[in-house]
């Protein structure tokens, strides 16, 4: 039996914030395939991409592209407000431009830094043990991975092999919970291990939840 379907990556979808998402305009896509009769919606890799945008040269084969993440989606959840999209991400870039990789990162970075500090500050009980169930079931490829992040923003992007000795990975990650993994990680990095496990519940979350609508 035949079928039929369209490749198109995320960062290809209409956006006024420099890059497609996984927002509104991903399911505006889901609808259209639903009515043009497609049953597959094919795409490239998710993955998070090196300092020329390009997917293919990834730092991980698990995490996902935290520029995909949707700044609506995360004013609608109450992580940021609409005035923090405006200040932070502002919705100026002109239709059809193509991808301004460094101009797009530092807003989304932003953006995704105020989530952060709403979500630590809240305190909400529910939303932090989705997060704390998340890590646990990522926890093998998360915890490495943030901390790989975490000591690259410290060493400036530096190669990893320019790093200063003295850091090394959080241990057995399968075996320790997220907090017994933040302990043992050097104090300076501490932070920005949390942000990037965090940022990684943020993009997992909006994938699966565009993953359930399309099927």
């Amino acid at each position: 039996m035949r079928s039929c379907g369209v490749l198109l990556h995320p960062t290809s979808l209409p956006s006024p914030y420099g890059i497609g998402d996984l927002g509104r305009s991903a399911y505006r896509f889901v609808d259209w395939l639903g009515r043009a009769g497609q049953d597959y919606w094919q795409i490239l890799p998710l993955g998070p991409i090196d300092e020329n945008g390009s997917p293919y040269k990834s730092a991980s084969a698990f995490a996902g592209n935290e520029l995909l993440i949707s700044p609506d989606l995360l004013a609608e959840w109450g992580l940021v407000t609409r005035g923090d999209v405006e200040d932070l991400c502002p919705p100026d870039f002109p239709p059809g431009s193509p991808v301004d990789f460094p101009a797009v990162r530092r807003r989304k970075t932003a953006l995704l830094d105020r989530a952060f500090s709403v979500f630590a500050a809240r305190r909400d009980p529910g939303l932090r043990e989705d997060f704390l169930a998340f890590c646990r079931a990522k926890a093998r490829w998360l915890y490495p991975y943030a901390c790989y992040c975490a000591l690259s923003e410290l060493h400036d992007g530096l190669p990893w092999n320019r790093w200063d000795r003295q850091y090394g990975p959080p241990g057995d990650a399968e075996a320790v919970s997220y907090d017994a993994c933040l302990s043992r990680l050097p104090r300076e990095i501490r932070p920005a291990w949390e942000r990037y496990c965090f940022r990684q519940f943020l993009f997992f979350r909006q994938w699966e939840e565009l993953h359930r609508y399309a099927r």
